[in-house]
């Protein structure tokens, strides 16, 4: 998948794939909605702080999804599918 080289902003639309694994009819699930808001955090990644361009979307996430692609209209990936709850 390539890279975007434009960042996504609110109120692109963008597409997700995820694999809700075993136990569901579909290998594969599409989602698509749009971006609400672009930020920035610090992210714990194997141990290292780095800063992190964080998506907010309102595409809901599935089990199965983390890991997976967030893709602008053009295919090209914007962001990796995260779910989180609580403090990080």
């Amino acid at each position: 998948i390539p890279l975007a080289t434009i960042d996504a902003e609110p109120g692109d639309e963008v597409h997700t794939i995820g694999n809700s694994g075993v136990g569901d009819s579909a290998l594969w699930r599409y989602s698509t909605g749009t971006v609400r808001q672009r930020g920035y955090r610090r992210c714990n990644v194997s141990g290292a702080w780095i800063e992190c361009q964080i998506l907010e979307t309102q595409i809901p996430i599935n089990s199965g999804d983390s890991g997976g692609p967030v893709l602008n209209s053009d295919g090209e990936l914007v962001a990796i599918n995260m779910a989180s709850h609580g403090q990080q």
